[in-house]
Parts: C-alpha cells; sequence; structure tokens
C-alpha cells in the first residue's frame, strides 16, 4: 500500500495535479490515497485526524479487516442474513489460521483472478471447471473441499460463544454446494419464474415489503432519542472543526503527504 501511494505513474504524470491554476488530483502516483486500494479483503484500523491509513497501520497494526464484494441478500430485511454472518466469521477465522503460501509469481495470481471471474460470471453452470495450480477442479469440488475443512472453525467458534450455530450455517453452505437451487441465486430465479416478474419489478415489491416490515417494529424512545442526539452532536463537532480551519488546502496537501514519513516509513 505503501508503495502504491508513492509511486508515479507515467500516465498521471503526464496529467499533473494542476489545471488553469486549479487542483485536478492529490498527486501522480498509482493510488492517490490508500482508499484507492480495492481489494476483496482489505486491512483497516481506525486512524487520528490528519493521520494516514498507511501510517497508522504501520505504527499499530490491522485493527480489522474489511470484507468486501458481497452481495445483498434480497431475503433479508438488513440486507445480510445472521446465519451468514455466522458462516463468514468461520470463513475468515479459516483464512486466517490456515497455511497462506506466496503467489508462484512473488505479487498478483492471475489464476486465482480467472477463477473469480469464472465463478461470477458462469457460478451456475453446471460442472464449471475452475484451475488449481494450473489443474482442472470442479466448483462444486472444490467448495465442498473448502467447506470440510471449515468445520473446525465452525467448531471452535460453537465451543467459544456456546452455541451450534456456526456448525449449523457451515451445513447451510453445503447444502447450497450441493444444490445450487438453494442458493441465493437460485431462490432468486425461482421467485422471478414462479410470479413472472421482471428482476426490477421483483426487487422494488421486496423493497417495498422490507421497508413496510420495518416500520411496523419501529425503534425505541430511547434509541431514537440517542440517534437524534448523534446527530446533533455530530453537526456541532463539524461547525466546530470548520470554524477552527485556518489552514489552505495546499499546505493540507502537503502534510498529508508528508505524513507518510514521520511514522518510521520508508523515505
Amino acid at each position: 500500500i505503501y508503495r502504491a501511494v508513492t509511486t508515479p505513474w507515467p500516465d498521471y504524470e503526464r496529467i499533473g495535479t494542476h489545471r488553469d491554476g486549479k487542483w485536478i488530483q492529490l498527486n501522480t502516483n498509482v493510488l492517490q490515497i490508500e482508499n484507492e486500494y480495492y481489494s476483496s479483503i482489505r486491512p483497516k484500523r481506525v486512524t487520528g485526524r490528519c493521520e494516514r491509513p498507511a501510517t497508522a497501520l504501520a505504527n499499530r497494526g490491522v485493527q480489522y479487516v474489511e470484507v468486501r464484494c458481497l452481495d445483498i441478500d434480497p431475503f433479508s430485511e438488513v440486507g445480510i442474513a445472521p446465519d451468514t454472518c455466522r458462516f463468514l466469521d468461520a470463513f475468515l477465522l479459516f483464512c486466517a489460521t490456515e497455511d497462506s503460501p506466496d503467489f508462484p509469481d512473488g505479487g498478483f495470481c492471475r489464476e486465482s483472478q480467472d477463477n473469480f471471474n469464472l465463478v461470477v460470471s458462469q457460478g451456475r453452470k453446471p460442472g464449471l471447471q475452475l484451475s488449481h495450480e494450473d489443474t482442472p477442479i470442479g466448483l462444486k469440488d472444490w467448495a465442498l473441499d473448502i467447506l470440510d475443512r471449515m468445520q473446525p472453525y465452525a467448531s471452535l467458534l460453537d465451543q467459544a460463544y456456546s452455541t451450534d450455530q456456526h456448525a449449523a450455517s457451515l451445513s447451510t453452505q453445503v447444502e447450497r454446494a450441493t444444490h445450487p437451487d438453494l442458493t441465493l441465486s437460485g431462490r432468486l430465479l425461482h421467485a422471478l419464474k414462479d410470479q413472472q416478474a421482471s428482476l426490477q419489478d421483483y426487487t422494488l415489491q421486496q423493497s417495498m415489503d422490507h421497508r413496510q416490515s420495518l416500520l411496523q417494529r419501529p425503534l425505541s424512545a430511547t434509541i431514537r432519542q440517542a440517534f437524534a442526539d448523534s446527530v446533533e452532536q455530530s453537526f456541532a463537532d463539524q461547525r466546530a472543526l470548520e470554524e477552527s480551519d485556518t489552514e489552505s488546502f495546499d499546505a493540507y496537501v502537503a502534510r498529508f503527504h508528508a505524513a507518510l514519513t514521520t511514522a518510521g516509513l520508508p523515505a
């Protein structure tokens, strides 16, 4: 991440940072800021005021991981079901604990990206073949293998929280890997065919149904007041911050870039 936000890129250098005396980009590097690093999973840490994310990570390590590229569950009022959350907990623990060798080329792995693209575009194709270390492997077989290896981690989470719901969430995914019609995409296709509805009409109706369901369960007066107080305090903090700001944008940008070299990071 540090290299990406400090390494110039020729195309961006040709554009420059100013046009007609106005800023058009913060710098000419591969990434202008750390948050432009788009990945399925990103290492994160809460930053202090005016602190660069790379600096915070270098000083205090990874605080949490941000999981991206998750589809919205159209059958859940809040976009993701508790069962899915428990499965993700087990999956992330599995990923963090299992051996994770470097990609053969020491960097970006084309095979991994190709597999990702295939699943995104053809994941429901019967008998879909992926590639594992240049060896063909069926999507279903690979999924079931990973799910089987996750069993101990789901059991550990269940022991820690005195429940059986992590193992149950794993069983749900095994059923979906074995019977694709049980996946969210399978259920959605079935609903569209059953109701003879377009995707737009169906999802709009789902949204309206979810809205109505949530409105029937209003927040308590205490929680509503807490949210109102939070909004008021947020606006007050914003006003105080803006009123105390006497720094020019040029000076801010210079300080923003210099922050990367003040925390033991390579110059």
